[in-house]
């Protein structure tokens, strides 16, 4: 029996967001086989046939009336001439027969670019003479300061589960913003809940955090943010694995290395500093976006370059409001003591135990407490 929901007969999914778009691709797929009882697939493949060959086989009526899709993927991996002809198919309505277009990330002023910018175009202008028979979706990879969000959005789709930001935003916190390893989290998370639980912060800190293995920068960001629950955490699991204290102390001592240049670039430039809090307050992105590279920079953190490091580096990580959180001689007597550790444990003055190393971040996060000088 064939289910009477209108399907689109053209899909055209585009973007850098490769797990939305396979998402999308198989909403697509599934809506076709819920629409059909016999549905067969064919996908292109250019080592096989040429697209006019594979195309032609679209436009002929199956002989045994069955539905038939067909799939052509990265399609900015093919030349003009034959975008071209994928164009001329767009107004082929044939019974029963779909057809899935799909476009990784291309550059839009290029001569592919564009033969797939006006392919758009066109499907668009089809599609709003005759709604619901060709669907355009695009894609991007969202921004950094964007992923939680966009964890919130596709969770249903990737997990069956529903998500609220600040789980999302934990989530992202553990995982970090890869989408694929955001992905396979949420998978992760669906096998392992009870059917039908919203995926929580307690949720994830039992699943994603009790398998997740802690680096060194962890505890230098803890140690830095005045966190010490946090950073003993961050030791018991350092410990619980194979504890490496040069590399440990390097992370801390590059950390407030970065605190300390931090603070000399508000003393040079206290109305860039103001404007750039200002801006995180306001959410200007394009202020902090210009702002933030030059602290960056100044920090040692990242290259003039890298303007889409900014939000996790800069923004993201609160390296800002740490530097202002610490005097300028407290952050001296910080790297004393980090040069101090390091020098002793060396030369087999201090035994490196999760003792010592806990009350070295101890020292450092209530580093005012403490009387100068050394252990």
């Amino acid at each position: 029996m064939t289910n009477t929901t209108r399907v689109p007969r053209v899909s055209i999914l585009l973007g850098d967001d490769s797990i939305s778009r396979e998402a999308a691709r198989g909403r697509v797929l599934e809506s076709i086989y819920a629409a059909h009882d016999d549905v067969s697939s064919f996908l292109f493949d250019p080592s096989a046939e040429s697209l006019p060959a594979y195309l032609s086989r679209f436009v002929t009526v199956s002989l045994f009336a069955e539905t038939r899709v067909f799939q052509v993927r990265h399609t900015e991996q093919l030349n003009e001439k034959d975008i071209a002809e994928l164009d001329s198919y767009l107004e082929q309505e044939v019974p029963e027969s779909y057809l899935i277009i799909e476009a990784d990330a291309y550059k839009k002023t290029s001569a592919v670019g564009k033969r797939i910018g006006a392919l758009v175009k066109k499907a668009k202008k089809l599609g709003e003479k005759d709604p619901g028979a060709l669907d355009v979706h695009e894609f991007s990879r969202p921004r950094d300061w964007e992923i939680a969000d966009w964890v919130v959005r596709n969770a249903p789709y990737l997990s069956g589960r529903t998500i609220q930001k600040p789980a999302a935003e934990h989530l992202v916190d553990l995982v970090g913003p890869d989408l694929g390893a955001l992905y396979s989290e949420l998978q992760k998370l669906d096998l392992l809940l009870p059917s039908r639980d919203q995926i929580d912060t307690a949720s994830i800190d039992r699943i994603t955090g009790s398998t997740r293995t802690m680096e060194p920068y962890e505890l230098a960001q803890a140690v830095g943010a005045k966190d010490l629950s946090k950073a003993l955490e961050v030791v018991d699991a350092l410990f619980s694995t194979s504890f490496y204290a040069p590399l440990c102390i390097s992370a801390m001592f590059r950390h407030f290395w970065a605190l300390f240049r931090i603070r000399k670039f508000a003393q040079s430039f206290p109305e860039d500093m103001r404007a750039f809090q200002n801006a995180v307050r306001s959410r200007n992105r394009s202020v902090q976006s210009e702002i933030g590279v030059r602290i960056g920079v100044a920090a040692g953190l990242m290259k003039s370059s890298q303007g889409n490091r900014v939000y996790p580096v800069i923004i993201k990580s609160g390296i800002v409001g740490q530097a202002k959180s610490y005097k300028e001689e407290h952050i001296k007597q910080i790297i004393r003591w980090l040069y101090q550790f390091d020098l002793e444990s060396k030369t087999g003055k201090l035994e490196v135990t999760k003792q010592t190393v806990q009350l070295l971040c101890c020292r450092i996060v209530r580093v005012d407490e403490f009387q100068k000088g050394g252990f």
